[in-house]
């Protein structure tokens, strides 16, 4: 059921952001507009669809971690897989200040000050 309802979710966002896409096409550009928002539409959510997984960790400067540099983490993970009857996923480590700007982006978002308890390191 959860992965209907991500699949569902990620159907809405890009409905919704080819529905933009269309939308200014039409308002700059008439019927020509539209034609050519439509391929860039499909063109860019192709590209997000495929290629979002690959964006998220290059914005995260994550870098691939190897079975010796985290052999207790390969075999939590791996142990975890196995229960789970799911392939081992590959694991990428990130930078300790990213880990910080994110959980201190977290706590902001939740009560808008910030919060001691959210610092990562």
């Amino acid at each position: 059921m959860r992965r209907a309802t991500n699949w569902l979710k990620t159907a809405a966002l890009l409905g919704l952001l080819t529905a933009m896409i269309l939308l200014v096409g039409q308002w700059l550009g008439g019927s020509a507009g539209l034609v050519i928002a439509g391929i860039v539409s499909v063109a860019f959510n192709a590209v997000i669809y495929f290629y979002s997984d690959r964006i998220a960790l290059r914005a995260m400067r994550a870098r691939p971690l190897s079975r010796t540099e985290a052999p207790r983490l390969y075999a939590m993970v791996g142990d975890l897989a196995d229960q789970a009857g799911q392939p081992m996923p590959r694991l990428f480590s990130t930078h300790p200040p990213v880990q910080r700007r994110i959980a201190r982006l977290e706590s902001l978002a939740r009560d808008g000050r910030p919060a001691r308890s959210a610092w990562i390191g």
